[in-house]
């Protein structure tokens, strides 16, 4: 029988802060398949005692997590979020058992397929979700049973699949273009000669290119110069298609 959860997602409405399990390896919010349901589902709580104590729950499996508090003006903008990594359902600890609640009776959910077809997409649920899973699992310190190790490389397939399928984002800085960038302007070979292709540099010096899932992350540009952010610089956007030919290796 559904149990209705209406008088929670009214007071849930009026919280002036909650608790959410965030992962200390992705930075997003802790994702977690519901055995019975399948639902992929984050926790969220009312009580900072209650969430210290999943959180040392958790740590005995290898699992790192901390607490993130979010605000009442915060907390609708956040719910809505979470449909652009994926999650359909909030785990719930107020008072007495969790309980779980449907993330669209909770925030309203946008065209998600529209926001996927845009030019520049606005987002990638499917990637960022198996790429979530893959690594709060692969980050574990433990030793795995070859049940787990077959689990883990499961999740690597899922997530190459996702990404060879997925239109990704490469950003260009323009900001030493002068005058108006257009298709003519990009066709002029001096103007070609002045974009700059940011990259990353690893602790291992070694370089990469940023490529971006969405629109959202692309707003995490790297600045150009130290002390310089990237709001004061110019950037153009454009989409690519994943070129992997082959699985990763699987994480032992």
């Amino acid at each position: 029988m559904p149990v209705d959860n209406t008088f929670l997602i009214r007071r849930f409405e009026k919280f002036e802060f909650v608790y959410v399990l965030f992962s200390r390896v992705t930075s997003l919010p802790y994702v977690e398949c519901d055995e019975d349901t399948f639902d992929d589902q984050i926790f969220i709580f009312t009580d900072e005692q209650r969430v210290k104590d999943k959180i040392d729950m958790y740590a005995k499996d290898q699992i790192m997590l901390m607490p993130v508090k979010v605000t009442g003006p915060q907390l609708k903008p956040f719910l809505s979020g979470l449909f652009a990594i994926g999650i359909n359902y909030l785990v719930v600890e107020d008072e007495g058992a969790p309980i779980r609640i449907e993330l669209e009776k909770a925030a309203q959910k946008p065209d998600i397929e529209k926001m996927k077809k845009e030019q520049i997409p606005g987002v990638n649920p499917e990637l960022q979700l198996s790429s979530i899973y893959l690594l709060q699992e692969s980050a574990r310190r433990i030793e795995r049973t070859a049940e787990e190790k077959k689990a883990l490389h499961d999740l690597e397939e899922e997530m190459a699949a996702n990404l060879i399928r997925s239109k990704l984002i490469l950003a260009d800085d323009i900001s030493d273009i002068r005058g108006p960038v257009n298709a003519a302007a990009m066709k002029n070979p001096n103007n070609l000669k002045k974009i700059k292709i940011p990259m990353v540099k690893s602790q291992n010096d070694d370089l990469f290119r940023p490529v971006y899932t969405d629109a959202g992350n692309s707003a995490n540009l790297p600045p150009r110069t130290a002390g310089q952010s990237c709001a004061s610089w110019s950037w153009t956007l454009r989409t690519c298609r994943s070129s992997c030919q082959a699985m990763p290796k699987a994480i032992s």
